[in-house]
């Protein structure tokens, strides 16, 4: 497995467990503190407690397209809600619990459950999460949460969202007929900064299938529904997120795609480009019906013998060349075959042909070569 494919199976993790990547409450990003005892510190004008001289820190579950948590809590959608998980840590593994809350408008309390805490977005703008201790109502510590209007919405193949970004942003999607596929939600809202749009959360969203699908029940997060396509005909998603008003997306169901194109992205190598030997790439392909991405293919792949061929995951593979010259990958899907030729090159001298990846989180040092491994 290459580094470039580990990358893209331990974010398939990541995106189907959910996992929590906290972010610094303000007392904890202030603490400079590494080893016991530590002095309280307290950002301006708040009473802090001293049971929590580190800070604590803000979770929130992984979006749709989003990679390791996005990072904490995300934006909340105008009349929306987020559910906030409260930590010790930033790996999200110490739950921190008893507290109370208070939030400073636009921002309300709509459930405390610790660790967990349901946030309201009443109205655009900015305002503190607090933590607070429930006996004296010392701050253990807060974040700033901003409030956003809904500027768009987009229904696409959860999967696709992170692996073909692109292809998932594309209006045009369609769904392939008999299949299984996990639709994901993302809402949208302008950041007042105009640098573009920015991602948002409503966990009170209601998400309603019809049409040629069978809703699973299955709601991992509220942000994704799976589905079990039908023979034929439509599939209509009807989303209600915060203030904003309901929105329908159809997609028709297809049984067959008339074109098969790689990727280029942060998990897809551009195949237009010379490989070399030894070193294996991810790529990862889309296939289209019309002008329409087809969510729910089933891949195979293979190789002529200059390829290694190892599948990564159901919309991408990983090709090791094992020879110079030029060379075919055979891609299959919806019943359409397409082959797409290669260039392989023999590795520059002194260059060391990929080996096994770093497993997810490893470090590994790295060396200077001496004049003689150089030559």
């Amino acid at each position: 497995m290459t580094y470039q494919s580990a990358i893209l199976a331990f974010s398939t993790m990541i995106l189907v467990s959910g996992c929590q990547f906290a972010a610094p409450g303000d007392r904890a990003s202030l603490n400079t503190c590494a080893t016991p005892p530590c002095e309280v510190v307290c950002p301006e004008g708040e009473t802090c407690s001293p049971d929590t001289p580190n800070g604590l820190f803000f979770g929130s579950d992984s979006l749709v397209g989003t990679l390791f948590g996005g990072g904490g809590p995300h934006p909340i959608a105008e009349g929306g809600t987020q559910t906030i998980s409260v930590f010790r840590d930033a790996n999200g593994t110490k739950p921190f619990s008893p507290f109370t809350a208070d939030a400073e408008a636009p921002l309300e309390i709509a459930e405390v459950e610790a660790p967990s805490v349901k946030v309201r977005g009443a109205a655009a703008g900015s305002g503190f999460l607090r933590i607070l201790d429930p006996d004296d109502g010392a701050l253990h510590d807060r974040i700033s949460l901003q409030v956003l209007p809904i500027s768009s919405v987009r229904v696409t193949d959860a999967t696709m969202a992170v692996l073909d970004a692109e292809g998932a942003q594309k209006d045009e999607l369609a769904l392939f007929a008999g299949t299984n596929v996990e639709l994901g939600l993302l809402l949208f809202g302008e950041a007042p900064n105009g640098q573009g749009p920015v991602q948002l959360v409503d966990d009170s969203t209601t998400i309603v299938i019809t049409g040629d699908a069978t809703d699973s029940g299955e709601v991992s997060s509220w942000d994704r529904r799976r589905v079990t396509v039908g023979a034929s005909g439509s599939v209509n998603v009807s989303v209600k997120a915060g203030a904003g008003e309901p929105v329908d997306v159809t997609f028709p169901v297809v049984s067959e795609i008339d074109d098969i194109v790689a990727t280029k992205s942060l998990f897809s190598t551009d195949l237009t480009q010379p490989l070399t030997v030894g070193k294996a790439n991810s790529v990862c392909f889309r296939g289209l019906s019309g002008a329409r991405v087809v969510a729910g293919l089933s891949w195979a792949y293979s190789g002529d013998t200059k390829i290694e061929v190892e599948p990564v995951d159901a919309m991408c593979a990983s090709f090791k060349p094992l020879a110079a010259g030029n060379a075919s990958i055979v891609v299959e899907a919806g019943g359409l075959q397409k082959t797409f030729p290669v260039t392989i090159v023999a590795a520059v001298k002194g260059e060391a042909p990929a080996e096994k990846a770093p497993s997810p989180g490893e470090v590994r040092p790295e060396f200077t070569p001496g004049e003689r491994a150089g030559l």
